[in-house]
């Protein structure tokens, strides 16, 4: 210290310490919502896994648009998220819960593969209505696979009847 400290001694009688500072961690990023297309202002979270496109195909979001017209629905009544962005979170193990837009959801659709943590409850079976008391769940196969499968197409009929046409 280049400092004069020789009058120290006459104002300090207890010995003085030098505490070096903690090392500090580095602060992991709070992951960040996924990118979501729709407002959702009907309470609905659409999940897809589309690797190639930020949403969905242009064959799939015609698709898509057909199902919400058959329920009376708009694409922003919904919420549409691509899950694929959060695939490296999902491997480091944070949840899919925390890339999610903050708003709370009546009803989930996930179209094609589940996202490995969901996979493991029991509240994902394809094609069955699950319901908590607050959530509806369902699972269907991916909007490519159903629109090239009538046999898939009216699995899911049955079911958004029982979500959406009661």
């Amino acid at each position: 210290m280049t400092e004069n400290n020789r009058f120290l001694p006459f104002f300090l009688r207890e010995p003085v310490y030098v505490v070096p500072e903690p090392e500090k961690l580095p602060v992991e990023p709070e992951a960040s919502t996924l990118p979501v297309a729709g407002v959702g202002k009907e309470g609905i979270l659409v999940l897809v896994y589309e690797p190639e496109h930020a949403f969905l195909s242009p064959t799939d979001q015609t698709f898509l648009n057909k199902i919400l017209q058959a329920v009376s629905l708009l694409t922003e009544d919904i919420a549409l998220v691509n899950w694929h962005a959060a695939q490296a979170d999902l491997q480091a193990g944070l949840a899919l819960d925390q890339r999610l837009p903050d708003q709370p959801y009546a009803t989930t659709i996930v179209f094609g593969a589940v996202p490995r943590p969901w996979s493991r409850s029991n509240f994902f079976e394809a094609y069955v209505v699950k319901s908590s008391e607050t959530q509806r769940f369902l699972q269907a196969n991916s909007l490519d696979a159903m629109a090239q499968n009538p046999t898939l197409k009216a699995r899911f009929w049955k079911c958004l009847q029982q979500l959406f046409l009661r």
